[in-house]
């Protein structure tokens, strides 16, 4: 049987190291994977908190499950859970763990979008802002001055357009000039 403290990036290392040190823990993991290949059965993982377990609630729940199937048992100082002390332990993380597969995981909202309806549906400061809308009149007065072969500098800064721009609704009218 060993006590293994798992180290996670969630919290205060020194109180991490505290928690385990209260323990006496034999040997710290790092990440999950390298934990649940180490622990075994009669084993001890010590936790600082629990949500400290995994990313997320399902995933520290599925550690927690990962740990009991192998026959250990998982101490969480800060949350006062203790498996070896506490048998319904199990039988509460169970509960908790079947709520949180049942429960449909809300679908992911850009957070553009979210930063764009808090603001009224403008854009944001700092957020792409799209480009300004032309005036269709401005458009055709430049299309215009372009078809009676005014110099093609003139005509953009007369309506404050660039060549490209003035060039792409040429293109897109069919315009020749004359």
């Amino acid at each position: 049987m060993s006590v293994i403290g798992f180290f996670s990036d969630k919290s205060d290392a020194k109180a991490q190291l505290d928690a385990f040190n209260a323990v006496h823990c034999d040997h710290f993991e790092y990440d999950v994977k390298s934990l649940l290949d180490t622990v075994q059965a009669g084993d001890v993982v010590v936790f600082h908190e629990f949500y400290n377990a995994g990313p997320s609630m399902r995933d520290a729940l599925a550690v927690i499950e990962s740990i009991h199937d192998r026959g250990a048992d998982f101490v969480c100082n800060g949350s006062d859970l203790d498996s070896r002390t506490s048998p319904d332990v199990y039988r509460t993380i169970d509960a908790i763990y079947k709520l949180a597969l049942e429960e449909p995981k809300p679908e992911a909202v850009p957070r553009h979008r979210v930063e764009r309806a808090a603001a009224g549906g403008r854009a944001t400061a700092g957020g792409r802002r799209g480009r300004a809308s032309i005036d269709a009149a401005i458009i055709d007065d430049a299309l215009e001055r372009y078809k009676n072969g005014e110099p093609v500098k003139a005509v953009c800064e007369a309506a404050g357009i660039s060549q490209g721009t003035l060039y792409k609704y040429v293109r897109a009218r069919g315009i020749k000039r004359g």
